[in-house]
Formats: structure tokens, C-alpha cells, sequence
């Protein structure tokens, strides 16, 4: 159908340890059918049916009970991640200025050298938040090779700076920084980059994702990680989605300037990330 539950039954015990030990088997969705089978014992005993309260609190017992026979594997150590937490306003993420994405990339950079002097051992940006254009190895020479530029305005001034500033500067940051960043932004299978007759870039691909990159040795990635499973009404429309014209007409009405363009996934991967002293996925 093309959406997820945000908010599960037995999303509430995760604030009590001692109340999710059932998890290590039964998951999520088997954790909220413990909660409905509690609900529905209470209300069994409410009416005074003995029996199958008995039996539904039976039936939990047994399942915490399971829990202490699960052997979970130890501990092979920690890693001490820096998370840089953007707090970008929404007409920005609409419409991402240039002048704004070089002054946003400049916090990003200044938040993950406070967060490697506490001592992180890796970085972390969210989501699609590298300001740039592109960011992953092929798809970076694809927008070299078209000589793209940004008009990058502040008040009554302007210059203009080529498209990869950014990537280049990031790129450039992280060797010298000397540990891996894990950073997202959009992955495209097959990228092209035209210019039409008035002059205006004009993108087209044959597939594009959101995508997390991991960049190390300051080089370019050529490995991504393209998100399976898309955010309903943020990137795309649960059953909407599959009729173009719909969609288009939706969000003309209730959110122009949006564009659902991002494709899933075609199977979830891990990406290998070097630390100083092991690797890890």
C-alpha cells in the first residue's frame, strides 16, 4: 500500500528495560500483540471471564519466561558517534538558496569538529542533508563534467561559484578530519545533466533515491545505501503515488513547490565503515 505505522502498541514500554525483554524474539509486532493480549485479559477479568483472562495473562507470563532462555550475543564494544542535528526552516528544504547551502554547510562543518573534539569516532549528518548537488562518485563527475555554477547572492552583491563547491569542501574536510562521515543526500542511477536552449541545467536519471553515503580517505563514495522504504506524504503518497496525475493534481493543491520524485530502494544493504581499530556495518 505504500505507508508504515508511526506509532505502535508497544512503542510506550521501550521507556521501561525490564518490560521489553520479550523483545529480543518477538520483535515489535510481537510485543504490541502482548499489550492487546493484556488489554484483553483485563477486560476479560472486568466482565468475569476467569478463563480467558487466566489464559491471556498465561500466555504473557510464558513469554517473559522465554526471554531469560535467549542468549544474546556480548557486547563486542562501543563507538562514540557524533550526530549533527540539522534544524533547517521548511522553505529551505522547498527551495535550498545557494547562498544559504555554503552558510548551513558551515555549521554542519563547525558542529562535527566540536562533536570529533569530544571524541567521536565517526560523524553522522541526517537525511539528504549534504548541501550539495551531488555527492556520490559518478554522479559527481557527471555535474563536473557539465560545468554547472551557482549564483551565490548576499544583499546587493553576488558572485558565482561552481556546483561542487561544496562536495569538493566536504570532501576536502574529511581527510583532513580523519574519520568517516556518514552523510546523506540523493543517489541517481544513470544521471544526466543537459543544457537546454535557454541555458537552464536540466537533470534527468533513470532511477533516484534518498541515499546515504559513507566518505572516507577524502575521496568521493562509490557505494550508497538508496532508503527502502519511503516517509508516506513526505516523499511519497501511499496509493496516490502510483497514479501520476493524481498525485501531481494533490499537490497542487496542498503542497506546490513538493515533488514525490524519489524512487525505493530495491533491497536494504549495509555499508562497511572503517574505524581506527575494526570495521563495522
Amino acid at each position: 500500500m505504500g505507508g508504515y505505522p508511526w506509532y505502535l502498541a508497544a512503542h510506550p514500554l521501550i521507556e521501561f528495560p525490564a518490560l521489553v525483554t520479550p523483545a529480543v524474539y518477538l520483535d515489535d509486532t510481537g510485543m504490541g500483540l502482548l499489550v492487546a493480549i493484556f488489554g484483553a485479559s483485563l477486560l476479560s477479568f472486568i466482565r468475569r471471564d476467569w478463563l480467558d483472562g487466566t489464559i491471556g495473562f498465561v500466555c504473557i507470563g510464558l513469554a517473559y519466561l522465554g526471554a531469560t532462555f535467549v542468549r544474546t550475543a556480548p557486547p563486542t564494544g562501543t563507538v562514540r558517534v557524533g550526530l549533527v542535528q540539522t534544524n533547517l526552516e521548511t522553505t529551505r528544504r522547498m527551495g535550498w538558496e545557494p547562498a544559504a547551502r555554503i552558510d548551513d554547510f558551515v555549521t554542519f562543518l563547525e558542529a562535527s569538529t566540536e562533536a570529533t573534539r569530544a571524541g567521536a569516532e565517526m560523524i553522522i549528518w541526517p537525511e539528504t542533508m549534504h548541501p550539495g548537488e551531488t555527492l556520490g562518485r559518478d554522479d559527481l563527475q557527471v555535474e563536473r563534467d557539465a560545468r554547472l555554477v551557482w549564483k551565490v547572492v548576499r544583499g546587493s552583491e553576488s558572485e558565482w561559484v561552481t556546483s561542487t563547491l561544496v562536495t569538493d569542501s566536504l570532501l576536502e574536510y574529511q581527510g583532513r578530519l580523519g574519520i568517516p562521515m556518514v552523510i546523506g543526500n540523493d543517489g541517481f542511477d544513470d544521471l544526466r545533466m543537459d543544457i537546454d536552449d535557454d541555458g537552464t541545467p536540466q537533470r534527468s536519471w533513470s532511477g533516484h533515491y534518498n541515499s546515504v553515503f559513507v566518505v572516507e580517505g577524502g575521496a568521493a563514495p562509490t557505494a550508497r545505501y538508496d532508503k527502502v522504504h519511503l516517509t508516506p506524504f513526505g516523499e511519497t503518497m501511499p496509493i496516490i503515488s502510483r497514479f501520476d496525475g493524481l498525485e501531481r493534481a494533490l499537490l497542487s493543491v496542498g503542497a506546490q513547490g513538493m515533488q514525490f520524485d524519489l524512487d525505493a530502494g530495491r533491497e536494504a544493504r549495509s555499508l562497511p565503515v572503517g574505524l581506527k581499530e575494526r570495521e563495522i556495518r
